[in-house]
């Protein structure tokens, strides 16, 4: 009646138990040829049968369950790693961002991510767990350098430590460039107003001020984007407004301001000639706006960056000296210190950076991501240079 080591109640329950009610049947209608004092009574029969037999049947079941999950769960592995680059001829490292890719049955990938913390990068390593066992190509993209190809193998429950990967630079700069730019707290009043911003860049007269900086022989030439000549992505396209004080003070107009009202501009900027020499230059552009009232603030240098990082600042220089090809790097860094309103270009840089394995569809998200930042005015970029400034 009972086949050892199947479920008879997979399918139909009632069955089985119609089955187990005709067996007690069947038993107390042929008692034992003693009668007089049953061991077990009738009703207590029954219910022993079905708790037998559910046991014996439940441990069936359980016994084929327990192989079927051994047999799906997914075995494993975790991998870790971190990534360095070469920063000078001396062959010295630093900590580097890239992406990480194992190819195979099932594809996954884990970002590295570079990091800024006083001044020097950190970050670089990269993890990534719950890999499917089984053999891989791992290969590490990063903008500008040669791809890094490594066969792998997953182990369940084990943790495969890739150690130290260094990326070639595959075209190394002879000579790095930078970006020289005014930053602005949105977070900050007025910069939190959009049409503030908006006439802060109409009322630059950016003629003048590549008249004003061609001769110096640290500047590179107008910015006329956050991506600088020598980075992999940069064209020439302007993507910053153009000249037009009518505008400026039409978008105020429309904003609610009136020529009564007065807007304090504060520009902060370190105590060094050369910024007070741009920073005057530019208050004369400002000033023919009506509603702005220019001021210069002066600290030394590492008061001004200390402001900068805890927010104190509206309107402030800052200065990127990049020596290497990757935008991703420059942007990654340039979002976690001076966008406030980095989530707007969140999903851009997160497209950029996680498919750094597809080059032009990387750039493109950095492209994407620029724009983002300057149509809205987030930062002025002003020029480049050749040399820290």
């Amino acid at each position: 009646i009972l086949i050892p080591g199947k479920c008879l109640i997979s399918r139909h329950h009632g069955s089985y138990f119609n089955m187990l009610e005709g067996l007690s049947s069947l038993i107390r209608a042929y008692p034992s040829s003693k009668p007089k004092k049953p061991c077990i009574k009738p009703c207590n029969l029954k219910l022993f049968i079905i708790i037998f037999s559910l046991s014996f049947i439940f441990a069936g079941c359980s016994s084929n369950t327990s192989t079927n999950n051994d047999d799906n769960i997914l075995k494993e592995g975790t991998i870790t790693g971190q990534i360095v680059e070469p920063i000078n001829e001396q062959t010295s490292t630093r900590n580097a961002n890239a992406l990480v890719v194992l190819d195979g049955e099932n594809d996954y990938k884990a970002y590295a991510s570079a990091s800024w913390e006083a001044g020097e990068v950190v970050g670089g390593t990269f993890s990534k767990e719950g890999i499917k066992e089984g053999q891989y190509t791992m290969k590490v993209y990063k903008l500008g350098y040669g791809t890094v190809t490594k066969n792998i193998t997953i182990e369940p429950n084990t943790t495969n430590d890739l150690g130290v990967i260094e990326m070639t630079p595959e075209n190394p700069l002879e000579q790095p460039d930078g970006l020289y730019f005014y930053g602005m707290n949105t977070n900050k009043s007025p910069f939190d107003e959009r049409a503030v911003r908006d006439a802060l860049l109409y009322s630059f007269n950016w003629t003048d001020y590549e008249s004003y900086v061609s001769g110096d022989e640290q500047v590179a030439g107008i910015a006329n984007r956050i991506i600088t000549p020598k980075k992999i992505g940069y064209n020439d396209t302007n993507l910053k407004y153009d000249y037009d004080l009518s505008k400026a003070e039409q978008v105020l107009n429309e904003a609610g301001y009136t020529s009564a009202d007065t807007i304090d501009i504060t520009i902060n900027i370190p105590d060094m000639q050369r910024h007070i020499d741009v920073a005057n230059k530019i208050k004369t552009y400002w000033e023919q706006v009506d509603q702005f009232a220019v001021s210069i603030n002066k600290n030394s240098w590492e008061n001004h960056v200390d402001n900068i990082g805890k927010g104190n600042f509206g309107l402030y220089y800052m200065g990127w000296f990049i020596d290497n090809r990757d935008p991703v790097f420059l942007f990654e860094n340039f979002l976690s210190r001076y966008i406030n309103e980095g989530e707007t270009a969140k999903e851009y840089f997160n497209n950029a950076k996680m498919n750094l394995n597809n080059k032009s569809d990387a750039i493109t998200s950095i492209h994407n991501l620029e724009k983002k930042i300057l149509e809205r005015n987030l930062m002025i970029p002003l020029h480049y240079f050749q040399s820290s400034q």
